[in-house]
């Protein structure tokens, strides 16, 4: 099961970072960072109640702390994007995270198999050949530039392989206080971020935005959110089982899921390079639960 679970979780973490895309293009970062993590945390905390789990002292601390640095890597993920190039900031957020988490499995699981570690080589390329962008022309990314916005997505990586790690951390009869938790650590520093940035973008959705793209906006916004919050619930399904490792090789698969998103959604074609992602990723994906 815990393949399943890792590999649902996948599924929404891709539909949560082509929600914020579609929101991102008509509204500011601040508003959808927010919007997203109210959605999430009015997602979490009623199930939390619903199903049985112990809200202690430990569970609630373990997801705060996972949570206050989720919730940076956000920030920092954000302004990665921002600065570009999308796709090198994009395959540097996934395979810090990916193989930070991986490292860490192998360290509890005293190893890992040779097989996975062929699975583990195999999803990296694939997230470096599906966020790769096609060169447009003979322009060349400037060296400054390139160094840049990638930082900023490896660290954000970092700070989501702290997340995942620090929620396998917290007690097993927790049940979702833990991620509850968490989510309410990720919306401390966004709203400082918005108590800081959103004042100067008081303009909020552009002038010239008609009353049904800012409605698109929001819904994508929440959509990104509750599919996150959904995300942490299956996280935490399939870290269970304490298989670090295989819920990171999955893991990986959420570039190559948010790519076909993409194509089936909004039209955006493949370029060769990426098709030979999803194959990897596939493949990888394959061998990580074998």
């Amino acid at each position: 099961m815990t393949g399943i679970f890792a590999a649902l979780d996948a599924v929404f973490v891709a539909l949560s970072s082509f929600s914020a895309g579609v929101a991102g293009r008509s509204r500011p970062v601040v508003q959808v960072l927010l919007i997203s993590a109210t959605a999430s945390l009015s997602l979490v905390v009623p199930i939390a109640f619903a199903v049985p789990g112990k809200a202690s002292g430990p569970a609630l601390l373990w997801g705060f702390v996972a949570g206050l640095v989720g919730g940076l890597g956000l920030i920092l993920s954000y302004r990665g994007l921002a600065m570009g190039p999308v796709g090198a900031v994009s395959a540097a957020t996934q395979c810090a995270s990916t193989i930070m988490v991986t490292l860490a499995g192998a360290v509890v699981q005293h190893g890992i198999s040779a097989l996975r570690l062929a699975a583990l080589a195999l999803s990296l390329a694939a997230i470096v050949l599906i966020c790769r962008e096609p060169r447009q022309g003979t322009r060349r990314v400037s060296a400054r530039r390139m160094g840049a916005g990638p930082v900023y997505g490896a660290l954000a990586g970092l700070a989501f392989g702290f997340f995942i790690i620090t929620i396998g951390l917290a007690p097993k009869d927790a049940g979702l206080w833990t991620v509850a938790a968490a989510r309410l650590g990720v919306l401390a520093p966004v709203v400082v971020v918005v108590a800081l940035v959103g004042l100067r973008q008081r303009g909020s959705v552009p002038a010239d935005a008609s009353n049904s793209s800012r409605r698109i906006s929001f819904a994508a916004a929440a959509m990104a959110g509750v599919t996150d919050g959904a995300a942490n619930i299956l996280l935490t399904l399939a870290l269970a089982t304490g298989d670090l490792v295989l819920v990171a090789l999955m893991g990986a698969l959420a570039p190559a899921i948010t790519a076909l998103l993409g194509r089936l959604l909004l039209g955006e074609r493949l370029t060769a390079a990426q098709l030979a992602g999803l194959s990897a990723a596939v493949v990888g994906g394959g061998a990580a639960v074998l």
